[in-house]
């Protein structure tokens, strides 16, 4: 049955990597990237719902006003199958915010909190997740801030993303840029949480992603199947006479399509992404996807931050396949990512993705790296010798005096060049030059230390 799961997931996977081909690594534009900014006005905090007649099966939407007034129809269940069969075009970039405070919204909030759309809700409040089709068509939303940190009934978490939670749904081809995102449950750019639902050419960049008690990704922060217990749920109520309104009967075909795997994503790129998890404990971060059923293929993440004191961390899930077997990974990359953790557990997807970054070397001209000099040569005057150093990396090299005898830190001195000069009466011993190169996009960081010997 696995094998057959996986079968299913890798054909919709090679589907979206064909669809979705005009995609290009970020391997050396990342900076470009991440200076990205979004033309437009800036949000002004209502919401414009005239946009919507409710007798067609594709809307364009080109403000921020009608992107406020989607959100709004799905909370008031506007449409009885919350946009399913429905495509959503956006049409024109987005500026929620001004970001110029972008840094500090942590602190200081923005003017214009984003309402995400759908709610994942409950049996008994309503289950409204959005479960259309949300084309980005390449465009842009800009400073988006989600703070949904309150604790519920029965310190239920909330939820928090551009959308609260998708279910049957596909969200593709849209960007993002300065979002800021904290929830006191599962977190993400995109989705807070997503149920059996197609994701793919999504771009983060620059952004923020917090969650208090919950799992944490730059694109989606928990993956599920329709929760069945919500079905369960409804039955039971039913049984005494009350009916509430689930999804109907479309997350079944979602459910037999994606099998094992609630959500697949394919193309994703996430760039300048740091996540905190707050508390820790058996939550989950991830560059692409906090936690839960998943497929992600072809996505690439660079540029990660995620401090986590003792939850898990991965760079693209943060789930260890190993330990979670709902999770499929294929053709996934990164490069220039920290984690931060106390966690044992936690690791950076070493053996189901590929870093992209080349390993820098650093060759010296010299036949050796260890050389002498007679002292005899510097009783008169100075001795120099250039340590001709090369390295692949597209870095410059960096010279600097790194240990020296006593008393003989002020008798030589290295050039930005590499030319090492001992004055005259230098006195005896190892004196040690480190030669090395920073990281960067392409390349990681490289140290070699030269001694030079004066006997």
């Amino acid at each position: 049955m696995r094998r057959t799961i996986k079968r299913v997931i890798a054909v919709i996977l090679v589907v979206a990597m064909t669809l979705t081909s005009s995609y290009t690594p970020w391997l050396g534009k990342s900076s470009q990237m991440r200076t990205v900014e979004a033309a437009g006005n800036v949000w002004d905090g209502t919401a414009d719902i005239s946009w919507y007649t409710g007798d067609r099966d594709s809307y364009d939407i080109s403000t921020a006003e009608q992107l406020a007034g989607l959100a709004q129809l799905c909370d008031e269940a506007a449409h009885e199958d919350r946009f399913r069969g429905v495509t959503i075009n956006l049409t024109a970039d987005i500026v929620l915010n001004d970001t110029k405070n972008f840094k500090n919204w942590g602190k200081k909030a923005p003017k214009n909190k984003w309402n995400p759309i759908g709610k994942q809700g409950s049996a008994i409040m309503g289950y409204c997740p959005f479960a259309g089709v949300f084309n980005g068509n390449g465009h842009t939303i800009t400073g988006m801030y989600v703070e949904n940190t309150e604790y519920g009934f029965w310190g239920v978490t909330d939820r928090a993303g551009f959308f609260e939670c998708i279910c049957g749904a596909a969200v593709t081809d849209l960007k993002f840029n300065k979002a800021y995102v904290a929830s006191s449950g599962p977190a993400g750019v995109v989705a807070g949480i997503s149920e059996s639902s197609f994701v793919s050419g999504i771009q983060v960049i620059n952004s923020k992603v917090i969650s208090y008690d919950g799992a944490a990704g730059g694109v989606i922060g928990s993956c599920h199947q329709f929760v069945q217990t919500y079905m369960m749920s409804f039955l039971i109520l039913a049984a005494f006479g009350v009916f509430v309104n689930p999804i109907l009967y479309g997350d079944a075909a979602a459910e037999e399509i994606f099998g094992e795997h609630g959500t697949v994503l394919a193309d994703c790129r996430v760039d300048n992404l740091a996540i905190t998890l707050k508390k820790g404990g058996n939550n989950s971060a991830g560059g692409i996807v906090g936690a839960g059923r998943t497929g992600i293929a072809t996505s690439q993440v660079a540029h990660l931050t995620v401090t986590d004191p003792t939850g898990n961390c991965g760079v693209i899930v943060g789930e260890n396949p190993k330990d979670n077997k709902n999770i499929y990974l294929k053709d996934n990359t990164y490069y220039s990512c920290v984690i931060k953790s106390d966690n044992k557990k936690s690791f950076i997807d070493k053996n189901y993705s590929k870093n992209l970054k080349k390993t820098a070397t650093i060759k010296v001209g010299a036949k050796k790296s260890t050389l002498t000099i007679p002292r005899t040569k510097l009783k008169k005057k100075s001795k120099s010798v250039s340590l001709k150093c090369k390295t692949n990396s597209t870095g410059a090299l960096i010279y600097k005096v790194y240990k020296t005898p006593k008393k003989g830190k002020k008798y030589i001195k290295v050039s930005t060049s590499g030319k090492v000069t001992l004055k005259k009466k230098a006195p005896k011993g190892t004196y040690k030059i480190k030669v090395s190169v920073q990281e960067n996009d392409a390349y990681t960081k490289a140290e070699k230390i030269i001694s030079i010997k004066v006997k």
